[in-house]
């Protein structure tokens, strides 16, 4: 009979911590600091992302951490969470990793601000900007780039206002590269107009190696549609046929390839939904919180500190027995401490919700 008990507590436990197939959501809850000789979104966000192998130099001041520029909802989409992340140019490439997949389709999608080319003349051949990539080692394995979003500017002309989306399965290294829209975009202007900004949602299908765009897809008041996409491409058998999808990546090539822009809201999932949906995502995955909690002193006695990553705020922890029975239940103090000096010698297990979502972790009582 208590193996019963157990085996429904555990079970419903794993249904309470289900989530949506939202594999990385990225809303840039970090605080500005001042530049120094790393990447300020490397250095603030503890570890969620880590420096690119493509390129270990640049300028230590063309990325900040910034006041989110946008008005999600004018795209139906939830209203943003936190702060933007704005990149100017060339510097140090941040990448993060999550659990690989091969096979199937991966999305993501993501609000910009393109403010182009103030005072750099724009390159000729479009660049790599945003794009998944394969499973690479760390710090300087060989890195792809499926699913990539690109940027060509329409002229070479400082200033430029106009320029055209694209998108490549590989390293864009040459104008016959990627497939770009047949119109050309106006660069975003939200003093005057808050819906200049664009909502881009990019699909790579790791079985054919195609990759499809669409910018500002038609939300028609409750849901978004993939209505016709915006560019597509087959990816070749040179370079641009990536078999596992394992990471997100921010090209910051040279300052006439990269224009500045705002970024915010970078989801990545396994539909459509999950990565247009005008419900508030997940901020963290299942696997991601996990990493990022940690519990001790367990074995404990009087209390139990939990450690987090990334500036992850704990909202509630709750206490079962092995039963399923809830012993406990609180807020956590400001030092994230719980006190469990009252439960009985033994075995739980202490259920934690943090960003909408919720792990469980056995901790010990002596």
């Amino acid at each position: 009979m208590k193996k019963t008990l157990l085996l429904s507590a555990v079970l419903a436990f794993t249904i309470s911590s289900a989530f949506a197939q939202t594999i990385m959501y990225e809303p840039f809850n970090y605080t500005d600091q001042a530049q120094n000789a790393t990447n300020e979104l490397i250095l603030t966000s503890s570890g969620f992302w880590i420096a690119g192998p493509s390129i270990s130099g640049g300028s230590t001041t063309n990325d900040d951490i910034v006041t989110s520029p946008f008005i999600a909802e004018l795209y139906g989409l939830p209203t943003q969470q936190n702060n933007a992340y704005q990149i100017r140019g060339g510097g140090n490439d941040p990448s993060h990793k999550f659990t690989p997949r091969t096979t199937g389709d991966v999305y993501w999608s993501a609000l910009l601000d393109v403010q182009g080319w103030t005072t750099y003349t724009p390159g000729s051949t479009g660049k790599n900007f945003m794009s998944l990539t394969n499973d690479w080692t760390p710090p300087s394995g060989s890195i792809s780039y499926p699913g990539t979003l690109a940027i060509k500017a329409e002229s070479t002309t400082v200033g430029e206002t106009q320029f055209r989306f694209g998108v490549a399965n590989e390293f864009i290294g040459s104008g016959t590269i990627g497939s770009y829209s047949t119109s050309a975009f106006t660069v975003s202007d939200l003093a005057t107009n808050p819906q200049s900004a664009f909502f881009v949602v990019v699909r790579y299908n790791i079985d054919t190696a195609t990759t499809t765009l669409w910018v500002n897809p038609t939300f028609t008041g409750t849901a978004m549609t993939a209505d016709a996409p915006t560019a597509s491409i087959v990816g070749s058998s040179g370079g641009g046929q990536v078999s596992e999808v394992g990471g997100f990546f921010i090209r910051m090539d040279s300052n006439s390839n990269t224009p500045t822009t705002v970024i915010d809201e970078i989801r990545v999932g396994l539909t459509w939904t999950d990565v247009v949906s005008n419900t508030a995502t997940l901020s963290i995955s299942e696997n991601e919180l996990q990493a990022a909690i940690s519990l001790y002193p367990n074995p404990a006695k009087d209390y139990i500190s939990i450690n987090t990553k990334n500036n992850l705020e704990i909202s509630n922890v709750e206490i079962y027995s092995l039963l399923g029975q809830k012993v406990k239940s609180q807020r956590v103090s400001e030092d994230n401490r719980v006190d469990v000096s009252s439960l009985s010698k033994g075995m739980y297990l202490m259920k934690i919700s943090a960003d909408g979502n919720s792990i469980t972790k056995k901790i010990v009582i002596e």
